[in-house]
This record gives structure tokens, sequence and C-alpha cells, in this order.
């Protein structure tokens, strides 16, 4: 069993075999999905459930590593992502209750994640929560 925050509903099961399965198909669903959030090179961004951090790669090939933020309930999937994007900013914990970063973020986003939230709504109040006035 992997540790994972309180509260948190999870994969409990290895990185390398969430990315033999579902993540898979994630490589391509990330490279759509930083298309499509269309952030700038300055943008400060917010990957709410990264996984072992095919977006968090993408996010950071976007707008380098060192402005990316990641919150992840798995400790080894946490591990995993900093593993693949060094710079990024990536700590343990869920939507619901999102570790401060001592900052607001100009988006805040995630990929196949919102069906893994305990409570939907709260996990997504506290995601546009983390936005500045005038992000995404």
């Amino acid at each position: 069993m992997c540790d994972v925050a309180p509260g948190a509903q999870t994969f409990e099961a290895a990185p390398e075999t969430y990315d033999r399965h579902v993540g898979r198909y994630t490589p391509a669903l990330a490279r759509s999905h930083v298309r499509v959030l269309d952030l700038g090179r300055r943008s400060h961004v917010l990957e709410v459930g990264c996984g072992p951090g095919a977006l968090t790669e993408a996010l950071a090939g976007s707008v380098g590593g060192g402005r990316v933020s990641a919150v992840e309930p798995s400790e080894a999937f946490a591990e995993a992502c900093r593993a693949r994007v060094p710079d990024a900013d990536v700590r343990v914990g869920t939507a619901e209750d999102l570790p401060d970063f001592g900052r607001e973020f100009d988006a805040a986003t995630s990929q196949l994640v919102l069906n893994f939230m305990s409570d939907g709504d709260a996990g997504v109040a506290s995601m546009t929560g983390a936005v500045g006035d005038g992000g995404m």
C-alpha cells in the first residue's frame, strides 16, 4: 500500500505500473492540455493530482520547471514526479486541502483527477482560490 494524504482517493499501485497502463495515454493528452491552456512563459501554474508527472513535465516544457507547482496525494507518485521534473515544487496533498505555496497562481489545472477527489466541489473551489485575479 502507498502512503497517501489523509482523505485522499488514489491508485494503490507503483508509479511504473500506472505509467504502463493509464499513464501510457498521458503524454499525448498532456501536450494537448498544455496547448489548450496557452500559458505565457511568465506564468506560474499549479497542477493538482500530478501522478508520476506527465502533465507536470509538459507544463515545465511550456513555462519552465521553476514556475510549476504540483500536488499529489500519493507520496510514491509525488516522488516519481519530483524525479521527472526536478525544478518543480511537488508536494503531497489533496485538491480539497492544498498546501500553502506562498503565492497565487496564474493558472490551476488537473488531468484525469476530478473523479478521484473525495469532494469535487471543494477541490475545484480550492483550486480556484489558489489562482490570482485574471488567472484561469
